[in-house]
């Protein structure tokens, strides 16, 4: 359409093109039905091989929103446009599909993996100090965990319901271990405690 307005007259009024169409389709929108129209908003977070990512500038690094893919076998990027990637948030929660996940050094928080109920094997970065409450709960695929000797805390349930977990072995670095952290490992044979755990619970 041309970018002019073509006038012409109506009743003794001026009204342009543009108005007459946007008339035109508010009545087609009320006699056909229509009772509620939404434009959809776009992603506010950018993407990358599968993963919806945002930039903190305050911190200088990437958080990793959510993984968008369908592989089975997943490996997470150290970098994204130059910058580390340091938090997951939560980006594999209620996943169906991945059953191995390689996780960067660079990252500090590994979010939740909560019904993640193919995984079958993580390792635990070096940096990451914390495994947060229910952070591998239900993950009923779960054969084998190996911690980094940089972790300090285990949170609550944060593997409930793991039940092929046969055999744990904490680091010494651990000094906390949250309540209910293995409940209902039903196949849990052997756990290797932490010689410096002064919280249990």
């Amino acid at each position: 359409m041309e970018e002019y307005i073509h006038k012409n007259k109506i009743g003794g009024n001026t009204m342009n093109i543009r108005r007459q169409i946007l008339f035109i389709y508010t009545i087609c929108f009320i006699f056909c039905g229509v009772q509620n129209v939404q434009a959809q908003e776009p992603s506010q977070y950018k993407t990358y091989e599968g993963f919806e990512y945002s930039y903190s500038s305050s911190k200088d690094c990437i958080y990793i929103m959510k993984y968008t893919g369908t592989a089975a076998y997943v490996t997470v990027p150290a970098y994204i446009d130059g910058k580390e990637v340091r938090y997951l948030c939560d980006a594999f929660k209620n996943n169906t599909t991945i059953k191995k996940v390689e996780l960067p050094n660079t990252l500090v928080d590994i979010g939740r993996f909560t019904e993640c109920t193919a995984l079958e094997e993580i390792v635990i970065p070096n940096k990451v100090k914390k495994i947060s409450t229910y952070a591998f709960y239900g993950c009923k695929s779960l054969k084998n965990v190996q911690f980094s000797n940089g972790l300090l805390e285990i949170g609550n349930n944060s593997f409930t319901g793991c039940n092929l977990l046969k055999e744990v072995v904490i680091p010494n670095t651990v000094t906390s271990l949250g309540a209910a952290t293995f409940s209902n490992c039903t196949t849990l044979q052997k756990v290797v405690l932490s010689k410096n755990i002064d919280s249990i619970g």
